[in-house]
């Protein structure tokens, strides 16, 4: 059974909330909703399992990530949406 909803409850009341969809192809968490926020996750492809990519609305950043020749984790970008520079790279060997 998948939850598409995680509440904190406090003498009654829901304090937080955090939502969750789920990627239709893969059946994977497409999104995650917080506090005015959503963390998107990219299943168009995979690098070592996990999504090419995530973009984060309250924030502006997108993450993507990079395969080397045999699809392992080469590299990881950070991208501000807004100005479209790369905030960071990080490389694996």
């Amino acid at each position: 059974m998948r939850e598409d909803e995680l509440r904190v409850v406090q003498s009654g009341q829901a304090i937080a909330t955090t939502g969750l969809s789920y990627h239709e192809d893969t059946g994977r968490i497409g999104s995650i909703t917080h506090g005015g926020s959503v963390a998107t996750y990219n299943w168009t492809s995979t690098v070592a399992g996990q999504p090419v990519g995530i973009s984060y609305s309250g924030a502006g950043l997108t993450g993507t990530r990079t395969p080397d020749a045999e699809g392992r984790l080469d590299q990881i970008g950070w991208e501000n949406g807004v100005s479209v520079q790369l905030l960071d790279k990080m490389s694996f060997n």
